[in-house]
C-alpha cells in the first residue's frame, strides 16, 4: 500500500496526538492494520471499526476508527481516508470530543480528496 495524506490532515492528526500525549506511532499502527485488511486479507475488520462511506470519482472514501492508547474509546478518532487500488490518501478526522457528524466528516473528505488530487 502506498499511503499519502492531506497536508490539513498532517497537522490536525499531530496536534490532536500531541494533546493525549502520543506520538505518531499509532498512524503507524493504522496503516499496518490497513495492509491487513486489504492487502493480506489476515485481518477482517467489522463495520463498526471500518465502513465504507462514499466514492469520489475513481476514489472509495472510508471511515475507520482509530485507536489510541490512554485516550478514551468515545475520544478516539473517526478518520476519513480514500482508497484507490493500492493507495490510501488520509483526509480528515472527527471525534466525538468535537461532535462530530459522519456525513460531515464525509463531506470534508470530499472536499480534500479534491483538493489533493487537484481539481
Amino acid at each position: 500500500m502506498i499511503y499519502s495524506s492531506h497536508p490539513k490532515f498532517d497537522k490536525e492528526i499531530g496536534d490532536f496526538l500531541e494533546k493525549h500525549h502520543q506520538d505518531d506511532g499509532w498512524v503507524f499502527k493504522l496503516q499496518n492494520l490497513l495492509i491487513s485488511h486489504f492487502e493480506k486479507k489476515t485481518t477482517n475488520l467489522g463495520i463498526n471499526v471500518l465502513a465504507p462511506v462514499g466514492e469520489y470519482k475513481d476514489n472509495k472514501l472510508w471511515k475507520v476508527y482509530m485507536a489510541i492508547g490512554g485516550v478514551r474509546k468515545n475520544q478516539s478518532p473517526r478518520i476519513c481516508f480514500a482508497k484507490k487500488d493500492d493507495q490510501i490518501v488520509f483526509l480528515c478526522f472527527g471525534t466525538h470530543i468535537q461532535n462530530y457528524k459522519t456525513n460531515k466528516l464525509v463531506k470534508l473528505g470530499k472536499q480534500r480528496i479534491k483538493e489533493f488530487i487537484g481539481e
